[in-house]
């Protein structure tokens, strides 16, 4: 079994994002959506690439409406495809250093898992390290 991340988007990825697409998404076509995600040069694609390609397939299948695809959107998020822990790990807000208006929500890192028990923690554990030595020796 490959170890890169990119691999992730696999064939049993999408058959399992095609059920939740198949409730959520009137009249979808899992074969249409398949045929669209795995194109000629698809192994070929990098990580980054691979996300870009799948977002711009889905986009195809959303509604046309803004409103009503953000609630499709929230309704697969909803969907229990994987356990996913969001954290919140920095928060942008307001007026940034260059006194540009900056109105990011923040930024998050994501966790996906498929182990029913999944638990992650929001420090990486070198910096966990580092923190347990007391301030004063570091």
């Amino acid at each position: 079994m490959s170890n890169l991340l990119k691999d992730l988007y696999s064939k049993e990825f999408f058959e399992k994002f095609s059920a939740i697409l198949n409730e959520i998404i009137p009249n979808f076509d899992k074969k249409k959506f398949q045929q669209k995600i795995f194109i000629e040069n698809w192994q070929e694609k990098e990580l980054k690439q691979r996300m870009r390609h799948t977002t711009l397939v889905l986009r195809s299948f959303l509604a046309d409406d803004f409103k009503k695809a953000t609630q499709q959107i929230e309704e697969i998020i909803r969907m229990d495809i994987f356990r996913m822990r969001m954290t919140r790990v920095n928060a942008i807000f307001g007026w940034n250093s260059d006194d540009n208006q900056n109105y990011n929500l923040g930024c998050f890192r994501l966790s996906v898992s498929d182990d029913e028990d999944a638990e992650a923690d929001p420090l990486p554990a070198r910096v966990r390290e580092v923190l347990s030595i007391p301030r004063h020796r570091r």
